[in-house]
């Protein structure tokens, strides 16, 4: 009997210390937890349960400005800007997500009854979350995560239950062990890290770049948006002739606006190699369409509490030129053709808030008067920027593969 009194007892003592470690440390960054240097201070775990945490750690922070996006304004738009001064900002930006769930996580944090105070978002709209299947076809099945999404799902019991079960994983399940201890054994500054306030540091960047180069990370992502947009046919209408992700922002835009919050709605600002092999691969007349589709929607929802901002053509940011001779060396503006940096994204706040008007030649306000000279532009960005385009594909030893039969864009 005595045994079995002090074995069980020493089973919850580990178990206790065990959660309470995890607790301390918190890999997921859920910042329950106050954080050391050298110790916990960098969370090089979080960006494997970022989706989980964000759903929670948003109701917490009860912001008044929200960055809503994926991996680029999650890693270009930070949340401790001077221009944010005496608000609370968080970056709910979600690496790989879809637009439906982009929206969905923002709409959670306008639904809960724990935050009633958003007064400010910034959107950021990709091309390629735009892109139907050929039968122009979406999945009606309500996804997984709404689960987690208190403002969204129903109020049950079942709901609170998977909730907490989700909470408590984070500090009470092998996984979350396993992630404390790496996390104390991975302290450097040259990892990803997931702030308080949802910005990813992007470190790991700076240690690829260092060790290996910043030419992989250009090939990579060449080679991974030619497989991506040729594995398959993708279109920008339905056979109704209407987007049906261009519908969803126009909702959520309506939903943000009727609650007085000022909506920044922005497309990223790709690297010009981008958007060349984007042309090369057959989107560019999309990519044209999918603009005065925006311009559309902007004419359509005007509203002084609604600004639609264009940074993706072509600029002295865009056009920065592949670093030929340092290679190992980070670039001014961007991490590699697809994420811009913090640098970057300093600038865009600055133009969006009005800060730098008329003083740095990006972006430009998109509505129905200045589409035109937006698509002329980028035309003649495209076409001017076309003998950097081949040089880069000659440095980086890339080339465009021809698919069989094409592709129906």
């Amino acid at each position: 009997m005595n045994f079995l009194y002090w074995f069980t007892s020493a089973f919850i003592a580990v178990l206790v210390g065990i959660c309470s470690f995890n607790w301390l440390v918190d890999p997921f960054a859920m910042y329950w937890s106050d954080t050391y240097a050298g110790f916990n201070r960098l969370k090089p775990e979080a960006e494997l349960r970022s989706r989980v945490v964000k759903a929670y750690r948003s109701l917490e922070v009860c912001p008044n400005v929200l960055i809503v996006g994926n991996s680029r304004p999650e890693m270009g738009l930070d949340p401790t800007h001077p221009l944010f001064e005496g608000k609370t900002v968080y970056n709910l930006a979600l690496p790989g997500a879809d637009l439906p769930m982009q929206l969905d996580y923002a709409e959670n944090v306008l639904q809960s009854m724990h935050c009633g105070g958003v007064e400010m978002i910034f959107l950021s709209i990709d091309f390629l979350d735009f892109l139907l299947p050929e039968d122009g076809a979406i999945s009606q099945v309500p996804p997984e995560y709404l689960s987690r999404l208190e403002g969204l799902g129903e109020d049950t019991l079942s709901a609170s239950v998977f909730r907490l079960k989700e909470k408590s994983s984070l500090f009470f399940s092998l996984d979350a062990t396993t992630a404390s201890i790496r996390t104390t054994l991975n302290q450097s500054e040259e990892v990803n890290s997931i702030t308080p306030l949802g910005f990813n540091t992007a470190g790991e960047y700076i240690d690829i770049i260092r060790h290996e180069g910043i030419a992989p990370l250009f090939r990579q992502k060449f080679i991974s948006l030619q497989k991506g947009l040729t594995s398959r046919q993708f279109k920008l209408l339905n056979t109704e002739q209407e987007n049906p992700y261009m519908n969803r922002l126009s909702g959520f835009i309506g939903q943000a606006t009727g609650q007085g919050i000022q909506v920044y709605a922005f497309t990223s600002p790709y690297h010009y190699s981008y958007l060349h092999l984007l042309a090369e691969l057959g989107y560019w007349q999309s990519f044209n369409q999918w603009k005065l589709m925006l311009a559309d929607l902007a004419t359509s929802v005007s509203s002084e509490r609604v600004y639609f901002w264009d940074f993706s053509g072509f600029s002295d940011f865009t056009t920065e030129a592949f670093p030929v001779g340092k290679s190992t060396e980070p670039m001014q503006w961007y991490w590699e053709p697809a994420h811009y940096r913090k640098e970057l994204g300093d600038i865009m706040l600055q133009k969006m808030l009005g800060e730098e008007a008329g003083r740095v030649e990006f972006g430009r306000s998109l509505d129905g008067d200045s589409i035109q000279s937006i698509l002329a532009e980028d035309r003649a960005g495209l076409q001017g920027t076309a003998y950097k385009w081949e040089t880069l594909q000659g440095t980086l030893n890339f080339a465009i593969e021809e698919q069989p039969g094409g592709v129906n864009h």
